[in-house]
């Protein structure tokens, strides 16, 4: 009677597996009616037996839960056993998978999948959606573990600021040289899902061959319009905002970071890329309603740093000139907005205040490289807190530093916001945003 025993375990996980299917929908419904604009979100993300995958190097192992960016691949038994102990376990891991394809986590670049920073960057994308759902209203993501991740959120926040994305953490992590063993236990308190599908196999080998490519930049933007549709607003959707607004063109970007069209309350904070991108997106039409805010037509001031040390020249330095003067001078600059003009290698080489059009215009015509010596970041953040002190810098709304990154920052933030230009890939400190220049953008700047 062997055989009979076969049987019963068959019909025993096929039920399971139906069981289970219907779980899944349950939560997925429920997640679409507290959030409307994620159902094309939901469309995309598949659910799928993990029974029916076979992963490089993993045997009969089933995945329990986790995604390829495109499916989400559980074990029936496991997604059972989660639900039955809490089910909002499960709901919340659910939307942790889901943010994971928003954010595009699973895009790791080649360094972050060398084995030896795995568990940093899989840390990094846990941690970033954890602090995002602790934001969010509904009770049934209310769960026992976020009393356990609370005091490295709130260390963490401290550190960066907000927002907790898992890009700056990654950095973060690696900088502070957290110990790997640490950062391996840390994550027990994070863990939704497993991400081996995110990497390759140790012969370079993909351990999942997609069948089909889920465009998940256009999600975000059907959700967007979705939650716009909805007249929704809440820390998911800014988050997906900032998230969007990265891939904007240097244009784009730097056009953010200017038109910052009101001085707000101390205490309070303007996401000018949050602002900006929604009246490009939806034409004219802001992700954060003006009326919160109140009109100031004090003198607004910025400061632009311009690395001149030896190893910034020729045309990337020639490039950023070139595109960023030509964007003030011929959209940009307002008669309220004065910019500080800083040419500097390892100290201040030059100084130049511009106030309008004519001023920005005469500085391009007879710019000259002054510095070519060594590089060093912090005379640049000195000098600015020292014109703080000073009051010429009345409603100061921060700084764009163009540089190789080859050099050294301040160890603690500053207390504005501050945007690092890139001519190449290197690492900023995570309290930086960041923009590398692309070969579009150079040929733009000679267009």
């Amino acid at each position: 009677m062997r055989f009979l025993t076969n049987d019963v375990a068959a019909a025993r996980d096929e039920r399971a597996a139906a069981l289970a299917g219907q779980v899944l929908g349950e939560v997925r419904a429920r997640l679409t009616l507290s959030f409307p604009y994620l159902s094309s979100a939901f469309r995309y993300l598949k659910c799928v037996d993990s029974k029916t995958l076979l992963v490089a190097g993993e045997g009969d192992r089933p995945i329990a839960f986790g995604t390829d960016s495109y499916r989400l691949y559980y074990d029936p038994w496991y997604v059972l056993s989660v639900y039955r102990e809490d089910e909002r376990v499960l709901t919340r891991d659910y939307l942790h998978v889901l943010l994971h394809c928003l954010f595009r986590h699973f895009q790791a670049d080649e360094r972050k999948k060398l084995s030896v920073n795995r568990p940093y960057w899989d840390l990094s994308c846990d941690i970033a959606v954890e602090a995002l759902i602790g934001e969010l209203a509904p009770s049934i993501l209310r769960t026992k573990r976020e009393a356990e991740q609370e005091t490295m959120i709130q260390l963490l926040k401290n550190e960066l600021g907000k927002p907790l994305t898992a890009e700056r953490i990654y950095t973060y992590l690696k900088d502070k040289e957290i110990p790997a063993e640490e950062v391996i236990s840390e994550r027990e308190h994070f863990a939704a899902d497993q991400h081996k599908l995110w990497y390759y196999d140790a012969n370079g080998q993909m351990l999942l061959l997609p069948e089909e490519e889920t465009d998940w930049r256009q999600v975000e933007k059907e959700t967007q319009i979705l939650a716009e549709e909805l007249e929704d607003e809440d820390a998911l959707l800014g988050a997906i905002a900032k998230h969007q607004a990265k891939r904007l063109s240097y244009e784009d970007l730097l056009r953010a970071f200017f038109h910052q069209p009101e001085i707000l309350h101390p205490a309070e904070e303007f996401d000018y890329i949050y602002y900006t991108y929604g009246m490009q997106l939806y034409e004219n039409i802001p992700l954060i309603e003006p009326l919160e805010y109140q009109e100031n037509e004090k003198i607004r001031t910025f400061v632009i740093a311009i690395d001149t040390s030896g190893s910034v020249q020729g045309d990337a330095l020639h490039s950023f000139v070139m595109q960023t003067v030509r964007l003030l001078s011929e959209d940009i600059i307002a008669d309220q907005v004065r910019i500080h003009l800083l040419q500097c290698d390892d100290q201040i080489r030059e100084e130049v205040v511009v106030n309008d059009r004519q001023e920005m215009e005469a500085y391009l015509a007879g710019f000259q490289v002054k510095g070519k010596g060594q590089t060093d970041f912090r005379p640049v953040f000195a000098h600015v807190g020292a014109l703080q002190k000073r009051g010429e810098l009345p409603q100061f709304q921060g700084l764009i530093y163009y540089t190789d990154g080859q050099g050294r920052f301040p160890e603690e933030a500053p207390e504005y916001p501050t945007l690092v230009i890139l001519s190449q890939n290197a690492g900023v400190p995570a309290w930086a945003e960041s923009y590398v220049m692309t070969e579009e953008d150079w040929v733009r700047s000679h267009g």
